[in-house]
This record gives structure tokens, C-alpha cells and sequence, in this order.
């Protein structure tokens, strides 16, 4: 299984660098996911869902839809948003599966979870403890870069260049080694 990034419990960012405006294009992510821009119409930011069949015009389906979009982002993206901040899901566990959009909210909220198609809460830059990151290409060391992946989409990996040799988006800075538990110290400042 490939590697899958998560945002451990150490967590140091700005409230006003959190952007929730967009809804992930995927079904499932993981919290920690490096995220991209894919679309923002300003003339269409909201979605009442489509109409009922056979029902006057303004009745609407139930599920409002987030029209911005971010998805994961790929390893030479120049659109980066930011870091994912709560797992995106479409159903929970909790004693019994359960479709997400059912639950209530500070259920949500208290498993760190957004339903999927809602607006999801990612920090544009911070310091965060991850792990899952991508060694491929080395080991991450206090003040070597980190970069985004070119294996795996959205994951965080050491070394500039690929292994074809094309090199890959600057995302930020380790700033420790790997720890005993995997997780690994990261200044995330995307650079353009």
C-alpha cells in the first residue's frame, strides 16, 4: 500500500490562513492531504443542489453542494491550497456504518470529519506534524525542503528532483528527522 499522509497532533497556524470555501473533488481524504485549486466561479459559489422533478422551481434536493473545488494535488502542481485540516468522509463507523450526511454535526465535528461534497477547512501555511511522507528519495533532516510527491498524490516527500529527474513543487521545510512514531515536523509555506 502506498503511503498515506496524516496530520498528527502538533499543529501551529494562524486561524485567519484557514480557507473553507471549497469541497474536495475526491470521495475520501485523509487529514494532512497537500490540496489544489481546481475551480472557483464567483458566480457560482453555491449549490442547492438540483430541483425536484414535477415541483414548483424552488424546491431543491436536500444536500446543498459546495460548487469551489480543491482536489489532490498532483507533483508538479503550481496551484497549491493548502494542507487538509479534518479527514473528508461519506460514511462513519460509530458503533454502526452510518451514511456521514446523517450525523450529527458535533459528532462531526468531534471526530475531526467533513461530510463529503461540504465545504472542507484547509490552513494555507503553518507548521504541522505529519507522517506518511514519501523517503523515496531520502530521509527528511532539520532544514531540507519538502516537496510534493510524484508518487503519490498529495503526500509530502524529501528530495527536489524525481526519479526521472524532473523537479518537483517546494512546499515547505522539515524541521526535525523522523520521529520514534514516523511523524516528522514540517514549515508548510508553499513557494511560487
Amino acid at each position: 500500500m502506498a503511503n498515506q499522509m496524516n496530520l498528527l497532533k502538533y499543529r501551529n497556524y494562524e486561524e485567519h490562513d484557514v480557507i473553507n470555501l471549497y469541497s474536495a473533488m475526491e470521495g475520501e481524504l485523509t487529514k494532512g492531504t497537500v490540496l489544489e485549486y481546481v475551480s472557483a466561479d464567483p458566480d457560482n459559489q453555491n449549490g442547492f443542489g438540483v430541483s425536484f422533478a414535477n415541483t414548483p422551481g424552488y424546491a431543491f434536493s436536500a444536500d446543498y453542494v459546495v460548487n469551489w473545488k480543491v482536489q489532490t494535488a498532483s507533483a508538479y502542481s503550481k496551484k497549491i491550497a493548502g494542507i487538509l485540516l479534518n479527514d473528508v468522509v461519506t460514511t462513519i463507523t460509530d458503533p454502526w456504518s452510518v451514511d456521514a450526511r446523517f450525523v450529527d454535526p458535533a459528532k462531526l465535528a468531534e471526530k475531526q470529519v467533513v461530510v463529503s461534497g461540504r465545504a472542507v477547512p484547509f490552513v494555507t501555511r503553518g507548521w504541522f506534524e505529519v507522517s506518511g511522507i514519501d523517503t523515496t528519495s531520502g530521509a527528511p533532516a532539520p532544514g531540507s525542503g519538502a516537496y510534493l510527491s510524484n508518487s503519490t498524490p498529495g503526500t509530502i516527500a524529501c528530495g527536489n528532483t524525481s526519479n526521472t529527474g524532473e523537479v518537483r513543487t517546494r512546499i515547505g521545510t522539515f524541521m526535525t528527522s523522523t520521529g520514534l512514531f514516523g511523524g516528522v515536523l514540517v514549515k508548510f509555506n508553499p513557494e511560487f
